[in-house]
Formats: C-alpha cells, structure tokens, sequence
C-alpha cells in the first residue's frame, strides 16, 4: 500500500492517509484456554455456554495480518478442542466494513478469512495435545 501512495506522487505519506491501528486487547487464543481450563477443572461451569468473537483490532490489523491470522488460527483450534465444554469460537472478521482512503482499498486478508477459518476433519484434536 506504501508503493501505491508512492505512485500517487505522495513523497511524504501522513498518519492520516493510513487507516488506524486499533490496540490489542487479550489473544482470543489465550482467552479461550482459559476458559478451557476453567471448565476443564470445575464440572459446574461446563452448562454455561462460553462464546467468543473475535475482536475488531485483530479484524481490521493491515500492520501485522500474518500476526492476526495466526490469532485467528489458533483461537480456531482452541475453540474446537474446547467445544465439548460449551466454549464457542467465530473471528467474524467478514462482518467488517472496507475502509477506503484516498482511493486505495485498506480490506485485510483477516477480512476475507473464511467464516469456517479451517477446515478440521472428522479426526479430533485430543485436548492433552
């Protein structure tokens, strides 16, 4: 995107000709595990169902979206392990608006993920892995 600015004969490309960067909450990933292990150790918590949608800063990230998919992909596997314990994973990143600036197209490769995010067989990911 950097080299198209350039070729629009823009020298000196300003903040405001850059979407923003939203701050990082807590990995999803990191989140999920814990209510994993939550409901893992505690029977109880198992009935009350736990879901997780991705948050809009790792969604829209065109700083670091190699970062973001990997979120995104193992949040992925997380939720899929801790399925039997109610937990719930969905990035929805799709859901996000395009953000145009000046022209140039700003959608992220988060943006366009698949909903399924990764296709998992019928073989389970044993939760002790």
């Amino acid at each position: 995107s950097f080299k198209s600015l350039r070729n629009m004969n823009e020298e000196n490309p300003k903040m405001s000709d850059f979407p923003p960067i939203i701050a990082r909450g807590d990995p999803s990933h990191i989140i999920l595990c814990q209510a994993l292990l939550d409901r893992r150790d505690n029977p109880g918590a198992r009935t009350t169902p736990f879901s997780l949608t991705e948050d809009e800063s790792v969604c829209t990230d065109w700083s670091a979206p190699h970062a973001s998919l990997l979120e995104i992909m193992a949040s992925t596997v997380v939720g899929h392990v801790a399925a039997r314990y109610h937990v719930t994973y969905q990035h929805n990143c799709g859901i996000q608006d395009s953000v145009i600036i000046r022209g140039l197209d700003w959608t992220t490769i988060q943006q366009e993920f698949p909903v399924s995010s990764l296709i998992l067989d019928n073989n389970p990911i044993d939760e002790d892995e």
